[in-house]
């Protein structure tokens, strides 16, 4: 397809970097252009792409098309590749299992490879820290950092594009995708940012709630996620993300208020088929827990809440969020109940609130 070759070559060579591109489509995720391009016959949507070049000088990219296929390719100029040669080339990401993709030549320096159209591998790389390559007996490294934003970014792209319904905007840490701001108060006082922080770190230090960081405003920032700022304190380990937030009294009369705000909110922003539920906590007197989930054609997003009250007043809210790809099974798809991770780190969370937090 001549867009998608428009849009590689527009990555290597800027003379034709606005080839085919639809106007207003051009963004910067992290480290990656985005944006997307039309066929030079047609003028009609092709694809949306991401790209970023290396250290190395090897320059990465992924397209999406309208059909929802998808491929990668890697360019060096000082590759000399044999136009029409194809080599395999076998993707380990992380810890997972290896992938084996055939890359063809397109020009002497770049080759491009199809997909295999799963929500798993996309998931993988959308998650991914860190691409080896293997090709003809050498090794490439890169680093994924940004996949998560930028491929959930060109793959509701191409489905914005195509006339498709994208899911709600997603985010670039796995949380459900339409997570509500809390309850409106006001700033924190330097004493009140200082009680979120110490209280957080000392969830952690319980011993089962390993391996998470929490998040300075550059790191929220960087994760491109405005309503992770409304939060008072953010922290993630993996493909989970976590957030606690004071609600003064004045702001929320009661846990029910602030109950129906999460779920009135998270099923506003939900594009596919919503769930929730409340129940107070049979291990925490005056708590609150509460559940939502929303799945769409792509992704299922969950996000479990904690109400707890506050000594002072008012209510220390927590919420832990996680995102999964759907997968089919025969007409339908598998059910919320083994959807993401989320479920597991909120019961450890729930723990060590309870012993931190003793009433």
């Amino acid at each position: 397809m001549r867009g998608l070759i428009s849009f590689l070559l527009g990555t290597l060579f800027a003379v034709q970097a606005n080839a085919g591109v639809i106007p207003g489509s051009n963004s910067r995720i992290a480290n990656w252009l985005v944006g997307a391009y039309t066929d030079d016959n047609t003028q009609k949507f092709d694809h949306c792409g991401m790209s970023t070049t290396y250290v190395s000088g090897i320059t990465m990219g992924f397209a999406v098309s309208e059909n929802m296929t998808w491929r990668v390719f890697w360019a060096h100029p000082s590759w000399n590749l044999v136009p029409g040669q194809q080599v395999i080339v076998e993707l380990h990401i992380d810890t997972y299992p290896p992938v084996s993709v055939s890359a063809t030549a397109r020009t002497q320096t770049m080759a491009l490879a199809e997909l295999p159209p799963t929500a798993v591998l996309f998931d993988q790389f959308r998650k991914g820290i860190q691409l080896t390559a293997f090709a003809q007996g050498n090794r490439y490294d890169f680093r994924l950092d940004g996949t998560y934003a930028a491929l959930t970014e060109i793959g509701n792209c191409a489905l914005r594009y195509s006339g498709r319904t994208p899911p709600a905007s997603a985010p670039p840490a796995p949380m459900a995708s339409s997570t509500p701001a809390p309850p409106m108060g006001q700033p924190l006082s330097a004493e009140q940012r200082l009680e979120a922080t110490t209280l957080v770190a000392n969830l952690f230090s319980q011993g089962e709630l390993t391996g998470y960081k929490i998040l300075s405003a550059k790191d929220i920032q960087e994760l491109r996620l405005p309503t992770l700022s409304t939060w008072h304190v953010v922290w993630r380990a993996g493909d989970i993300v976590g957030t606690m937030r004071i609600v003064p009294p004045q702001s929320a009369p009661s846990a029910g208020a602030i109950s129906s705000d999460i779920i009135g909110s998270d099923s506003k922003g939900c594009t596919g088929k919503f769930a929730s539920g409340t129940n107070p906590d049979d291990k925490n007197q005056g708590t609150t827990r509460i559940f939502t989930a929303c799945r769409t054609e792509m992704f299922l997003t969950e996000g479990h809440y904690i109400i707890v009250p506050r000594e002072a007043g008012g209510y220390y809210l927590f919420g832990t969020f996680g995102q999964a790809p759907v997968t089919a099974t025969g007409g339908g798809t598998k059910g919320t109940s083994e959807a993401t991770s989320s479920s597991h780190a909120d019961g450890l969370l729930r723990a060590a609130v309870f012993e931190v937090l003793k009433h």
